[in-house]
């Protein structure tokens, strides 16, 4: 497994131009980033990249306030853990002898 690139505040703060060092805090405190702390400092990966582009589009082009913000990104992270729960158990359903897959399929199509 590959080890995960971590990004600073400051290179955040540098790549995603229009936002404020006091709006980016505020997300954090708010939980709607939640980027990983360590030595006082925050670091961001990807996933945090990727979900302060969507939100910088939300309040750019949709003009979506922080109280939005956060609702729409707990439904969102509620869905990511949904969609993980999903896939374990297809995994597991998979990993099942035929005649139990066979009874879920009968029972899922009644």
């Amino acid at each position: 497994m590959a080890n995960k690139i971590y990004f600073s505040e400051q290179q955040i703060l540098a790549d995603f131009q229009g936002i404020s060092r006091v709006r980016l805090q505020g997300w954090i405190k708010e939980g709607i980033v939640r980027p990983r702390e360590q030595n006082n400092q925050f670091l961001f990966d990807e996933a945090d990249r990727a979900r302060l582009a969507l939100i910088r589009t939300l309040c750019e082009d949709f003009d979506m306030c922080d109280e939005a913000l956060y609702i729409f990104t707990t439904h969102l992270d509620q869905l990511h853990s949904l969609r993980a729960d999903m896939r374990r158990l297809l995994h597991a359903i998979a990993e099942q002898p035929d005649e139990v897959r066979a009874a879920i399929k009968k029972s899922l199509d009644d």
